[in-house]
């Protein structure tokens, strides 16, 4: 297997997209509970947390390999799209008031959900055969 497929099979797209999540998602979080904090506004804490929690996991994830972060990918996707999911939903529901969502993260929610789900389904598939 040369190194071009091997970068290109599953397993190894699913490390370098848990990868590149685990690290936007700290910087989103890091970054957007800063400017929070700087504008005398911590009602969206609880989002930024949320983000920053899931990019330290995924992080974890890398570190234990490429099962785990396929495995991470799956889960990531699911609890974004029920995240989504209630999000459309209850549009005025505990979620979203919690979180204070808004159409963009919903947007942002079902893309890297669908996402994370089918990257993580593929290199478990992948890793089956």
């Amino acid at each position: 297997m040369t190194v071009q497929t091997r970068v290109l099979s599953a397993p190894g797209l699913a490390l370098r997209f848990v990868l590149f999540l685990g690290w936007f998602l700290v910087l989103q979080g890091l970054a957007g509970g800063a400017a929070k904090v700087a504008d005398g506004d911590t009602g969206d804490l609880l989002h930024n947390a949320l983000h920053l929690v899931s990019g330290l996991g995924a992080l974890w994830a890398i570190r234990m390999g490429h099962a785990a972060a396929a495995r991470f990918a799956v889960g990531f996707g699911v609890g974004y799209l029920l995240l989504a999911l209630a999000g459309l939903v209850f549009p005025r529901g505990l979620v979203s008031a919690a979180l204070q969502l808004r159409t963009p993260d919903q947007i942002f929610h079902t893309v890297i959900g669908l996402t994370g789900f089918a990257v993580g389904i593929n290199a478990t598939n992948a890793r089956e055969r």
